[in-house]
C-alpha cells in the first residue's frame, strides 16, 4: 500500500496522460508584483513553505498550519530519540510566530527536517542541511502567500484544508491528502515555474475519486478539480464531467484499484 503521489510515480501513463493538461481551463491575476530571480531554496521547499505560511495566514495557528512537520516530530520522538534536531526543535517551533525573518528562518528549517521525516522517514534527513532562505526568497514566499490568500478568500473561497478520505482509501493507495478545498472545487497549490503536468492532473482526479467513493458528506458537491499556482498567479481548473467515463473507469481500476 502507499500514498497517491507515491501510486502516481508508479503509473506509466498514455502518451500525453490519462489528463492531458491542456484540457484545464485557465485564469489568469495581476497584482503588479513582480516576483525576485534568485531564490535559493529549492522548488519542491518553496512549494511546502508556501503551502503552510498560507494556512498559518489564513488561521494563526501553528499547529494547525504546521500539522505535517509537527507530526514528523512526534514520529522523530518515538522512533529517533536520538536526533539532534530534536532538541533544535524545540528553540524553533517558539520562534514561528509571524512574518519576520527569524519567523521565517525557523519555520523552513523546522519545517525541511520534520516534514522530510514524516514524508520520507529517518534516513532522508540524516546528512540534512537546511538553508535559511536569503532575503528574495523570503520575500517572494510573502508575495506568494498573499496571492493565495487574495485568491482563497475572494476568487474561490475556502470550505476545508488538509484533506482526507476515509472509506475512500484501497489495498493499493491507503493515505493521501488534498490541499485545499472550495464548495464545488478540489484544489491543490502549486509553485512550479511551469504549467501542470500530466502527473499533477492524474493525481487530483485521484484525490477527487477517493473524495466520491469515502462518502463523506462535505465532497458531495465537488464537481471540479484545480491547481492554483501563486508564483505564475494562474488557476487551472478541470469539471470532472468534461472527462472521458472511461478514462475515469480506468483510472478507478488501474491506478487505485476499486
Amino acid at each position: 500500500m502507499v500514498s497517491v503521489t507515491q501510486r502516481i510515480a508508479q503509473i506509466k501513463q498514455p502518451r500525453g496522460g490519462y489528463i492531458p493538461p491542456k484540457f484545464m481551463h485557465e485564469q489568469h491575476f495581476n497584482d503588479d508584483r513582480k516576483l525576485y530571480p534568485d531564490e535559493n531554496l529549492s522548488a519542491a521547499a518553496m512549494g511546502v513553505m508556501v503551502d503552510y505560511l498560507t494556512r498559518y495566514a489564513q488561521t494563526g495557528e501553528v499547529k494547525m498550519a504546521f500539522d505535517i512537520p509537527l507530526k514528523g516530530l512526534q514520529l522523530a520522538k518515538s522512533y529517533s530519540p536520538g536526533l539532534p534536531m530534536i532538541a533544535e526543535a524545540k528553540e524553533l517551533i517558539p520562534k514561528i510566530k509571524d512574518f519576520s525573518e527569524e519567523s521565517l528562518n525557523a519555520a523552513t528549517k523546522f519545517t525541511t527536517y520534520f516534514d522530510t521525516y514524516y514524508r520520507a522517514g529517518p534516513r532522508a534527513v540524516q546528512y540534512l542541511k537546511p538553508e535559511a532562505p536569503n532575503e528574495q526568497t523570503r520575500k517572494n514566499m510573502m508575495i506568494m502567500v498573499d496571492r493565495a490568500i487574495t485568491f482563497f478568500t475572494d476568487v474561490s473561497p475556502l470550505l476545508a484544508s488538509d484533506l482526507t478520505f476515509e472509506g475512500g482509501y484501497t489495498s493499493t493507495i491507503d493515505k493521501g491528502d488534498a490541499d485545499f478545498m472550495s464548495k464545488t472545487i478540489l484544489w491543490d497549490m502549486k509553485v512550479s515555474k511551469n504549467p501542470p503536468l500530466n502527473k499533477y492532473t492524474l493525481q487530483l482526479v485521484v484525490y477527487y475519486l477517493l473524495a466520491k467513493h469515502s462518502d463523506q458528506p462535505i465532497y458531495h458537491f465537488l464537481k471540479s478539480v484545480g491547481i492554483f499556482n501563486p508564483r505564475l498567479n494562474v488557476a487551472y481548473t478541470l469539471d470532472i464531467a468534461e472527462i472521458d467515463p472511461v478514462v475515469i473507469s480506468t483510472i478507478e481500476q488501474n491506478v487505485i484499484g476499486y
